[in-house]
């Protein structure tokens, strides 16, 4: 995942979710956050911290989808 507007960077996250066939709370129970937080970051409403973002792609890669954090 290259850089991009928060917008573009959720949809990135929702689309993975989706091919995970997670629910958002299902993937908030599994990485510590919060259902508003995973909503959040998928429709682009606010910029996750870093460490949101490692723990997410941690979750994904567990499930075989490769997300790759950027500066």
């Amino acid at each position: 995942m290259g850089i991009g507007t928060i917008s573009s960077c959720g949809q990135i996250y929702e689309r993975a979710r989706k091919a995970s066939g997670l629910t958002r709370q299902e993937l908030a129970d599994a990485v510590g956050l919060s259902y508003v937080t995973i909503r959040n970051i998928e429709q682009g409403l606010t910029k996750p911290q870093r460490g949101s973002l490692e723990v997410l792609i941690e979750e994904f890669s567990s499930r075989g989808i490769e997300l790759v954090l950027t500066k």
